[in-house]
């Protein structure tokens, strides 16, 4: 229903212009993901960091899985899909564009600055219902949605934030043992930044090195 409720408003609103439906977007959210997740795994390895979500021991936690397990794992993974749609759909575009616009400030930074935290200021609130966090934990959601707003704007590939979103996600799949750490979201978090900077800077002076070489 959310996920109906968000397409209608980016329609409404002529919003899905910000929606890169290009096979290539989508393509660099499914590469972007395994590669982040990935350098994740071995910095976790190297601090000794359990990790569950990150694919230790899964092979041992799916083989003590019986049918209804299977049955509810998908059932929940598909879930996450849909929410991780829905709410980047709807927070980090419909609502922070709505807010930008509304927003009277001369200052462009300071627009997209305060968007960003109002967008997810209501994005943290929206999740107290669901389990009744406290506020530390809508804090962590908080920050959260803030990185998940830093990969759109900076990518302006929403299928990246909306990627990251369902694997912050899993946590919750009730069929896994949860042995959770806090330290697997924040590495995650700036390893992904990092990832992204350096393909903008690799980016960057690639481009300025193929403009000297066709100027000369």
């Amino acid at each position: 229903m959310l996920l109906v409720l968000a397409i209608f408003l980016l329609k409404k609103f002529n919003y899905t212009k910000y929606i890169k439906t290009s096979f290539k977007s989508i393509i660099k959210a499914f590469v972007f993901m395994p590669l982040s997740l990935t350098f994740t795994k071995y910095i976790l390895d190297i601090f000794k960091i359990y990790n569950i979500f990150l694919f230790t021991d899964f092979k041992n936690i799916i083989a003590s899985w019986n049918k209804i397990d299977y049955i509810v794992a998908i059932s929940q993974m598909i879930l996450f899909i849909l929410v991780a749609l829905s709410e980047e759909f709807l927070y980090r575009i419909t609502l922070y564009f709505k807010i930008s616009e509304i927003l009277n400030l001369k200052s462009n930074i300071l627009k997209i600055v305060f968007s960003v935290i109002l967008t997810n200021i209501l994005f943290s609130i929206a999740h107290y219902p669901i389990r009744h966090y406290n506020i530390s934990t809508l804090f962590e959601i908080f920050i959260t949605g803030i990185y998940f707003s830093y990969l759109f704007l900076r990518s302006r590939n929403i299928y990246l934030a909306c990627m990251m979103h369902f694997y912050y996600d899993l946590p919750i799949l009730s069929t896994i043992d949860i042995r959770y750490h806090h330290y697997r979201e924040i590495i995650s978090l700036i390893i992904s930044i990092m990832l992204i900077e350096s393909y903008y800077i690799v980016k960057h002076y690639y481009l300025r090195l193929f403009s000297r070489y066709e100027q000369s």
